[in-house]
C-alpha cells in the first residue's frame, strides 16, 4: 500500500493547509526581496545581556539604545528613524497600527508608524509603558522598523502586516516577536492577557520552524528562550517540516482573489461567545448566541450583530467594523450604549453611557470562523485606585445560506 510505511503519517501540521501555504509562500517572497545571505548569515539576536547590554531602568535612554541595536540587526539607518514616545493609548483599526488599544486599557505596549514626514523620517511611536517590558520594546520595535523597511522599498500589500511580523523572523528577530504574540500577566488589581502584532501564537512557531528548517538548524538551542506554549507548537511544526521535507516550499500556493474573498465571508453568520476565566463562576463557560451579517468589499468589512437576549434592550444592532487578511478576521463590535450583566444575570442598561469595545479576532478554518475577544476597562478599586481590566473569551461562527 503506497505510503504505508510513510513517516508524516500521525505528524500534523499545526497550521490548516491555507494559511500553511501562503507562510511558505511568503517566507520565499521575502527571501527574494532581502537575500537568502539574510537569513542564512545574521545571528539570530536573543534576549541577554550578549546581545542587549543594556541597563533598562525605564528611561527614554535605553529606547534609543536598544533602536540602535534592532536597526543595524535589521540593515536600516537608524537617522531614517524619528522615534517618539507617546503616553495616551489610542484605538484604531487600520494600515498605520501594530498593535490595537484604546484609552480604556493600559496593559497593551502599543506603537505606531508613519510614511516619511516633512523631514524625509519614517515616524515610528512607541507607547511609553513598553519602556517597562525590554522583550515587548525590542517587539515593537522590530516590527515598526520591518513596516518601514517594506514601506521604503515599496513590498506592500493587502497582507502587510503579516508580512511586517513575518520579516522579524527573517532578520533574526523572531524570539522577541513570537513570546510578545500573547503574554498573560498578573498583578494586585487585574489579570488578563497581552499581545503584539497580528500573527497568532501557532503562526510563529511555523515560521520559526521554517526558519531554522531553512538555516539547516534541528532543535536548535534558541528555542529554549521561547515561552512554553511557543516552544511546544515550534516542536509539532518542526515535527511536521521534516516528515514532509519534499513538500515544504514546493507546493503551489493559490490566493484567492479579492473578490472570491469578499464573496465567501459576506453575508449571515450564526455563532456564540463564550465568557472566559476572568468572569464569576455564574458566567464564566456559558455561552450566549448570536446573529451577525456582514458585507467585505476589498477586505474591510461592515455589518452589523444582534443577541436574543438583548432585542428588549436595544432598538438597533450592534455595529461591526474591521477586516479580513487571508483566513483571518479582525472587528470591532459596538452596542449602541452601553450595558452588563448583573449577579443576578440581569441585563443593566446605561444609555447615557458609550458602549465598551469588544475586540474580536479568529481563523477561518474552511468551515467557520472561531478566535477570542475581549473587552478592555479601566475600573477603580477600593482605595480608589484605577486600573486596567481585561475580560476575554472564546467566540466561533458559521455561515448560514
Amino acid at each position: 500500500m503506497p505510503g504505508f510505511f510513510s513517516r508524516n503519517k500521525n505528524v500534523e501540521c499545526p497550521l490548516d493547509q491555507q494559511t500553511r501555504l501562503w507562510m511558505e509562500y511568503a517566507f520565499l517572497w521575502l527571501i527574494d526581496m532581502f537575500g537568502k545571505e539574510i537569513i542564512i548569515n545574521k545571528e539570530i539576536l536573543l534576549p541577554d545581556v550578549k546581545h542587549f547590554p543594556i541597563r533598562y531602568d525605564g528611561s527614554a535612554a535605553t529606547l534609543v539604545q536598544t533602536a540602535e541595536i534592532v536597526a543595524l540587526q535589521m540593515d536600516i539607518d537608524i537617522n531614517e528613524i524619528n522615534l517618539q514616545l507617546y503616553k495616551d493609548k489610542i484605538h484604531t483599526v487600520g494600515s498605520d497600527t501594530f498593535t490595537e488599544t484604546n484609552k480604556s486599557s493600559g496593559h497593551h505596549a502599543a506603537g505606531l508608524y508613519f510614511e516619511k514626514d516633512e523631514r524625509e523620517k519614517y515616524d515610528v511611536f512607541i507607547e511609553e509603558s513598553s519602556l517597562q517590558i525590554p522583550e515587548n520594546m525590542v517587539a515593537l520595535l522590530a516590527y515598526g522598523f520591518a513596516s518601514v523597511i517594506l514601506l521604503r522599498d515599496k513590498r506592500t500589500g493587502s497582507n502587510h502586516k503579516f508580512l511586517s511580523d513575518l520579516c522579524t523572523v527573517l532578520f533574526g528577530l523572531g524570539i522577541f516577536n513570537a513570546n510578545a504574540s500573547f503574554r498573560w500577566f498578573k498583578n494586585f488589581h487585574s489579570w488578563g492577557y497581552e499581545s503584539i502584532g497580528y500573527l497568532k501564537q501557532p503562526h510563529w512557531a511555523y515560521a520559526l520552524a521554517l526558519y531554522a528548517f531553512y538555516r539547516g538548524e534541528v532543535t536548535p538551542l534558541w528555542i529554549n528562550y521561547l515561552s512554553p506554549n511557543v516552544k511546544a507548537d515550534f516542536k509539532r511544526s518542526e515535527a511536521y517540516i521534516n516528515s514532509n521535507k519534499d513538500r515544504i516550499f514546493n507546493e503551489e500556493y493559490k490566493s484567492p482573489s479579492k473578490k472570491e474573498s469578499d464573496d465567501l465571508f459576506s453575508g449571515k453568520w450564526i455563532g456564540q461567545y463564550t465568557y472566559g476565566k476572568t468572569y464569576s463562576e455564574k458566567y464564566h463557560g456559558k455561552s450566549e448566541p448570536f446573529t451577525i451579517e456582514i458585507e467585505v468589499v476589498d477586505g474591510s468589512l461592515l455589518g452589523t450583530c444582534t443577541e436574543e437576549r438583548l432585542k428588549n434592550i436595544f432598538d438597533e444592532p450592534a455595529f461591526i467594523k474591521g477586516y479580513v487578511e487571508s483566513n483571518a478576521i479582525f472587528f470591532t463590535l459596538t452596542y449602541p450604549f452601553l450595558w452588563t450583566a448583573g449577579k443576578d444575570g440581569q441585563i443593566v442598561a446605561n444609555k447615557d453611557s458609550p458602549s465598551q469595545n469588544v475586540l474580536y479576532s479568529g481563523e477561518y478554518n474552511g468551515e467557520q470562523f472561531a478566535g477570542k475577544w475581549e473587552i478592555r476597562s479601566v475600573r477603580k478599586d477600593k482605595d480608589g485606585v484605577y486600573y486596567d481590566h481585561s475580560s476575554v473569551g472564546t467566540w466561533s461562527m458559521q455561515k448560514q445560506g
